[in-house]
């Protein structure tokens, strides 16, 4: 078994004595480390570590009881690739019904796809994205406790990297009505901590009046969300000028649709579509104070007619 170190004040500690001493969830490390494993081969669309890839988190689907939308969870699409190549991705697909049958949808979206591997470099995407299927997995589990307003579906996306397409099939395929939805939480490298400890909520200019609601801070300080709409306010945060994040992930096939979105990230780092963004690399104890703030908004908004 290979045991992550950590170096607090000159003390070596595991990552298991990390989650008891944080109360980080075991499984949400266990989700995310084994989704950046190097034997999912950097997850690639179409690839066998994608395919490993969605049927861990089928698995998971099914361990928390969620209910298909389509056969065993599973949504195949086909999309162009380049000139003349047609490629196929497969997104996985649950719900979770409200108390109320005619309610509104909330969908969340995390990609599970990255750059696969180039010979023996792996690029193992543990921020990009394993980070938000995994926090996409533990909200999911904590919500099917609840008694909820809002129907929530969870998609975890393939070929985000490739052009959104998971996303798009998922709209244009009609499995929801899309007038049904009015809120899209995306969800997209949340386990890297900048110097400020950031959280970003980059969100639809809908969505100001739950500003106060977004900003979340953790009860133990390790993670802040910021509620930003602007494109420019979003780049200076980043020190960043030509980065168009409202179209940099899926939340951008859902804006097409007019729907509300919020993207959740903490934005680009020096391991970014690198063979570095590895489960070693994350900030566990940020990590859980940023999916912590993510389920501590969405039972605020579940109690908002949105």
């Amino acid at each position: 078994m290979l045991i992550k170190f950590f170096i607090i004040s000159g003390l070596f500690l595991s990552t298991h004595a990390i989650s008891q001493i944080y109360n980080v969830d075991p499984s949400l490390l266990t989700d995310l480390k084994t989704l950046s494993s190097p034997k999912m081969q950097g997850r690639k669309t179409g690839s066998h570590g994608s395919k490993l890839a969605a049927d861990y988190i089928t698995v998971e689907f099914r361990k928390l009881k969620l209910q298909p939308l389509t056969k065993n969870y599973q949504q195949t699409f086909k999309y162009k690739s380049g000139f003349f190549s047609i490629k196929q991705g497969n997104n996985i697909i649950s719900s979770l019904p409200a108390k109320n049958p005619n309610a509104p949808y909330i969908v969340f979206t995390a990609h599970y796809d990255h750059l696969g591997h180039s010979g023996s470099k792996i690029y193992y995407g543990a921020d990009d994205n394993a980070s938000g299927v995994a926090a996409m997995l533990n909200i999911a589990k904590r919500l099917k406790q609840k008694e909820l307003n809002y129907h929530y579906i969870f998609i975890a996306t393939d070929a985000e990297e490739a052009g959104l397409y998971g996303s798009k099939e998922f709209l244009s395929s009609n499995l929801v009505n899309t007038k049904d939805i009015v809120l899209n939480i995306n969800l997209d490298m949340l386990a890297v901590a900048p110097k400020s400890r950031s959280l970003y909520a980059f969100s639809s200019k809908k969505m100001k009046p739950y500003k106060a609601l977004i900003e979340v801070q953790s009860i133990d300080g390790h993670a802040k969300t910021h509620f930003i709409s602007s494109n420019r306010q979003m780049n200076a945060k980043q020190k960043k000028e030509k980065i168009d994040w409202r179209n940099a992930s899926d939340h951008a096939s859902f804006r097409k649709y007019k729907i509300p979105y919020i993207y959740y990230g903490v934005g680009t780092h020096k391991n970014y579509h690198t063979s570095n963004d590895t489960f070693e690399n994350i900030d566990t104890v940020f990590y859980q104070a940023v999916v912590n703030n993510i389920y501590q908004t969405v039972m605020s908004l579940d109690n908002y007619r949105l």
